[in-house]
């Protein structure tokens, strides 16, 4: 499975940092852990955000970590293009 983070996200769309995390956060009720994104945290995952980190996939700030499934990634984008659509549900 391929997933994606904030910062590709935000570089995908064209938008400043942190929108793609505030476009996840509106959407995130309808979404479910382990299928739709996943969170690293950590001391738990620290060879994996150390990875992402190396492969500058996410903000050198960031300290737990989502990344989207490509479904999830899709619905955070159409959510940037259209914000209110999330609000007309």
């Amino acid at each position: 499975m391929s997933e994606l983070s904030f910062r590709e996200l935000d570089e995908r769309s064209g938008r400043i940092k942190g929108s793609a995390f505030q476009a996840f956060k509106r959407i995130e009720p309808e979404l479910l852990e382990g299928r739709d994104f996943r969170l690293l945290r950590p001391g738990e995952d620290d060879g994996e955000i150390a990875r992402l980190r190396q492969q500058n996939r996410i903000y050198r700030g960031s300290i737990n970590i989502v990344l989207l499934s490509e479904a999830a990634a899709a619905r955070v984008l159409k959510t940037l293009q259209h914000p209110h659509a999330a609000e007309e549900r």
